[in-house]
């Protein structure tokens, strides 16, 4: 839409909404749908870690039974919109993303997959999971990882920017079991 505006002879054109907005726009839309990205794949990478961290300590390979029981074989990972329940946990309210972890290999997969949790082998599900979500308001980043009914752990990591690049700092761990 143009705007004209006439006063004493002279005619002066603007563009409404200004191309200069329009573009910032756009820019500022995809530099934040790049930090949401780049989030997205450091809280996968933590989960990931998580992962292979508590089956190491509880026997190696994932496969391998110990007096614990049997670790976990896979990770179910879900992203969403949170809410905190108490000043230690958080809970996914809108469900929007969930990736599957198994042999190494990490695929998004369907919104409704849920972990296989029985039977029970010692400290351990079948298969774990992992759920976060991003609180804005503070920022952090809400991480809790399960492995077994009495054996996982909760976290907060601060968001901070380098430059442009959103970072995850000071693990906080906000509850054990």
């Amino acid at each position: 839409m143009i705007l004209s505006l006439k006063n004493e002879g002279s005619n002066l054109n603007f563009e409404e909404p200004d191309k200069k907005m329009q573009k910032c726009m756009q820019e500022e839309s995809l530099s934040i749908r790049q930090k949401r990205d780049t989030l997205v794949r450091l809280a996968l990478e933590k989960c990931v870690s998580n992962y292979h961290e508590w089956t190491a300590e509880a026997g190696g390979h994932a496969k391998e039974n110990t007096f614990l029981g049997k670790p976990p074989k896979a990770m179910v990972i879900k992203y969403g919109k949170g809410n905190r329940k108490n000043e230690a946990d958080f809970a996914i309210m809108d469900l929007w993303k969930v990736w599957y972890y198994s042999n190494g290999t990490l695929k998004e997969a369907d919104i409704r997959l849920e972990p296989v949790m029985t039977p029970v082998s010692g400290m351990f599900y079948p298969e774990a999971w992992a759920e976060f979500a991003v609180n804005e308001k503070i920022p952090c980043l809400y991480l809790s990882c399960y492995f077994g009914p009495r054996n996982a752990i909760g976290y907060c990591y601060k968001i901070e920017e380098q430059g442009n690049t959103p970072l995850l700092c000071g693990e906080k761990v906000l509850w054990i079991a």
